[in-house]
């Protein structure tokens, strides 16, 4: 059985690095994928930890090489995933959290071979969004305005998504949170025989009949 790919996305200030920080720091082999970005590395950040700092040449060598799951242009900048990155971690049995765009997430459910549970994140006012942001120390007015903007973009793009937790309350939404991981975990789809999940001596490898 391969790891789980969890698929989360959210408006600027909707709290989606928060709550994914405390699901992970809760479940260890749950990891935080490492995209590819070719925005410039931010204070406190780390090459290699946070994001892959790319150029835009090497960026684009990339998407000539198809080397990417997915990727989407984010505020002008390019953010993508490495597919040979994900494939392994899932391989080696990892549970990798994937933040990505709605963009990125339309290109992500074309592909095939790789199935992923889709997690949206939001509070339940667009006004929520304007106070959090607002108060941001290094807010830029165009950028804020930006944001805001593609905020009410992305909410309509819900119906893409498994499942949608509100973040009005951070400890009400981490508990959705978790039972969602938790749940994924668990689920029949992700079964494809009971041979996975159960030895029963010498019997023939018997699909589960849908």
């Amino acid at each position: 059985m391969n790891g789980l790919l969890i698929v989360v996305s959210a408006p600027s200030g909707a709290g989606k690095t928060t709550l994914s920080k405390m699901l992970m720091k809760e479940f260890p082999n749950l990891k935080q994928s490492v995209s590819h970005t070719t925005r410039p590395l931010r204070e406190n950040e780390t090459h290699g930890k946070d994001y892959f700092f790319v150029s835009k040449e090497e960026f684009s060598d990339m998407l000539q090489r198809d080397e990417l799951l997915e990727w989407a242009t984010v505020h002008g900048n390019l953010y993508g995933t490495s597919t040979k990155y994900i494939r392994k971690a899932l391989n080696n049995k990892e549970d990798i959290l994937l933040d990505i765009d709605v963009q990125g997430v339309r290109k992500l459910q074309g592909q095939e071979g790789i199935p992923a549970i889709y997690v949206f994140i939001s509070p339940s006012k667009i006004s929520t969004l304007e106070k959090r942001l607002s108060n941001r120390p290094d807010k830029d007015v165009l950028d804020y305005s930006q944001r805001i903007s593609n905020a009410k973009d992305e909410v309509k793009e819900f119906g893409r998504y498994d499942h949608i937790i509100i973040n009005d309350d951070l400890n009400q939404a981490l508990q959705c949170f978790k039972k969602i991981y938790l749940a994924s975990k668990t689920s029949r789809l992700r079964y494809a025989s009971y041979n996975e999940f159960i030895d029963l001596g010498d019997e023939t490898n018997t699909p589960i009949k849908k």
